[in-house]
């Protein structure tokens, strides 16, 4: 991800004690190695621990209403391609005749069902003791991948605390549920990360993972606009910042074409369809519109109760085109009826529960701690980029503030949106699958800035800043590892 930025030296191998020194470096290198490797080991044994205990210890009833619906999702599914093999012999939809992902009733999508449906398990109780099973090694198998890439691409401290953060920050939660909050942290992080590197240079075959990441994300959990809208939004104006300076300032990256930004956007939107084109289709026969999702217009509604009556009332295309248009819930019958200032309290009392859900626990409020550090080293950095004529390396680079601006856009919006639709859907969860994401910003920016603060005279405060944001907080990260393993011995 992110190639080391200072040059090599051009001083003499030959210089008495160099070649010791190099000896030594790679000798301790070696070691840091094994013990990051020891502690993703110590972590993956943790995580299957946590997952295992609470599988059979919590959420134990399938028929709960938080795992219920996925259960008769998944027995739709099974019933939805068991018609499609009889109609369509003997040419199946797909492998084995088990079609694709696309089933939805509005509120369910169908990736996870999916998968579920690939057991063909015909006792509700295994089906879903396995479905238990898939997200934890799921989740355990992701965090150890994103460890070993962060040490690659950051340093080994810093890939220590994201996997920390992300496993105890809420993953090792949701996994042992059967529900598909496993698969949206894992997608969600991952098209963040893509969009992160695609900002910093806009290759064409990044649009392309990420259109096939988004899609995935969107077979999951079909309320992606608002990272999308921060996306489309923040790269335009890059690109606009691109044609207006148009390379006039020979220290920016260069690494931005605008010719790029059009034909990526083409294949993003290409790969995009091709995961969720069966997904679209099923829904625009069945709703009358490829995007349908309910959540769209009970968002506005002001309570679950009022949300489950109007899905029941409207299950249908005939029924939703039945509906009067006055009577469509959405912004502008909301701001008709209630008036801007209690659309307003509405949007600002459900923003102050997320907030506090968002930080809630034992380990989510260390990102407060990260933004203050965070934001001391951005301010080092913005001194030496401003004085940059008196040190030996000019600092510059212009990626991190639109990695940043993504960050802040999407996770405003999402704030918002998740805030106004609280009193209908109060278990919603999107704010809290950004976490992850987050941390993987800090690191990935503050850790950037180190690099090319090194060849200034700030380089000793930054490297003794960045250490301070990603080692001061796992001691107590490792005394909360040890307190949930002592919790269930």
């Amino acid at each position: 991800m992110e190639p080391v930025d200072s040059p090599q030296s051009s001083e003499p191998s030959a210089e008495p004690g160099r070649k010791g020194s190099a000896n030594a470096d790679q000798e301790g290198g070696f070691f840091r190695w094994a013990a990051f490797l020891a502690f993703l080991v110590l972590f993956n044994g943790f995580c299957f621990f946590v997952g295992a205990s609470d599988l059979y210890r919590l959420d134990r009833d399938p028929t709960a209403a938080h795992q219920q619906p996925w259960l008769d999702a998944t027995a739709q599914t099974l019933l939805l391609e068991s018609e499609a093999r009889r109609s369509t012999a003997p040419f199946g939809l797909a492998w084995e005749g088990e079609g694709l992902p696309r089933y939805t009733d509005g509120v369910i999508d169908p990736l996870f069902p999916w998968l579920m449906s690939l057991y063909r398990e015909d006792d509700p109780a295994v089906l879903f003791r396995r479905g238990k099973w898939f997200n934890v090694i799921i989740s355990t198998v992701f965090l150890v991948l994103l460890g070993l890439v962060a040490a690659r691409s950051f340093s080994l401290l810093g890939a220590a605390l994201i996997v920390s953060l992300g496993g105890l920050g809420g993953m090792l939660d949701v996994a042992p549920l059967f529900r598909p909050d496993a698969l949206e942290w894992i997608f969600t992080t991952i098209s963040w990360g893509l969009v992160f590197a695609l900002l910093r240079s806009n290759a064409l075959w990044r649009y392309g993972i990420l259109g096939a990441t988004t899609g995935l994300l969107y077979l999951t959990d079909s309320s992606i606009w608002e990272a999308t809208l921060a996306f489309a939004a923040v790269s335009a104006a890059r690109t606009v910042t691109e044609l207006v300076q148009g390379g006039e300032d020979g220290e920016r990256e260069g690494a931005w074409s605008v010719s790029s930004q059009v034909a990526g956007l083409a294949l993003l939107l290409t790969t995009f369809l091709i995961v969720t084109g069966p997904r679209l289709s099923y829904s625009n026969a069945r709703y009358g519109n490829a995007l349908h999702s309910y959540s769209y217009f009970t968002m506005w509604l002001d309570s679950p109760e009022e949300a489950r009556e109007f899905r029941e009332t409207y299950p249908t295309e005939n029924a939703l085109k039945r509906m009067p248009p006055g009577d469509r819930p959405g912004l502008v019958r909301s701001w008709e009826t209630r008036g801007w200032r209690d659309l307003a309290s509405r949007a600002a009392a459900g923003i102050r529960i997320r907030l506090a859900s968002f930080l809630s626990g034992p380990v989510r409020p260390v990102i407060v701690f990260l933004c203050i550090v965070f934001f001391v080293l951005a301010l080092l950095h913005r001194r030496a980029a401003c004085s940059r004529d008196e040190h030996v390396w000019r600092v510059g680079g212009t990626s991190a503030r639109w990695m940043a601006a993504f960050a802040f856009v999407a996770f405003g919006i999402t704030l918002l949106s998740t805030g106004v639709a609280y009193p209908a859907h109060p278990d919603d969860e999107r704010l809290t699958h950004l976490f992850l994401p987050l941390v993987l910003m800090i690191v990935w920016i503050a850790n950037r800035f180190r690099r090319q603060l090194q060849r200034t005279r700030h380089a000793t405060v930054a490297t003794r800043t960045y250490r301070l944001l990603v080692a001061a907080p796992l001691p107590y990260l490792a005394w909360v590892m040890v307190g949930e393993v002592l919790e269930r011995m």
